[in-house]
């Protein structure tokens, strides 16, 4: 089982016309669903076990015009998440001192 750094995740604010319909940041994204998620990938400590409860996110980066970007994603083989507007934070082991984004969100094709 692997394991990580369990991080809180903080939603976006969403209007509440868009709520009552259930539409979220994530568009239903593991985030809308999960508290807490565990950040995992070879920098990060291997602190806490991936549960149900808390799924596993990986810490990737891009550097787009050198410009380094930090981010989380679920841990899986799907290449095409995209921010949805929730960040995670987390306590003992977390590498940064600030929230990074969470790339979650999944559209449909229209066409």
């Amino acid at each position: 089982m692997a394991k990580g750094v369990r991080c809180n995740v903080y939603r976006s604010t969403i209007p509440a016309s868009l709520a009552a319909m259930g539409i979220t940041g994530s568009t239903n994204g593991p985030t809308r669903d999960h508290d807490q998620v565990t950040l995992v990938g070879p920098e990060i400590p291997e602190r806490d076990e991936v549960t149900a409860d808390a799924p596993a996110f990986r810490l990737d980066r891009i550097d787009p015009n050198g410009a380094a970007r930090v981010f989380a994603r679920p841990d899986d083989e799907a290449l095409n998440y995209q921010y949805g507007g929730n960040f995670i934070f987390g306590g003992y082991g977390y590498p940064f001192q600030y929230a990074i984004p969470v790339h979650d969100r999944r559209e449909k094709r229209l066409y």
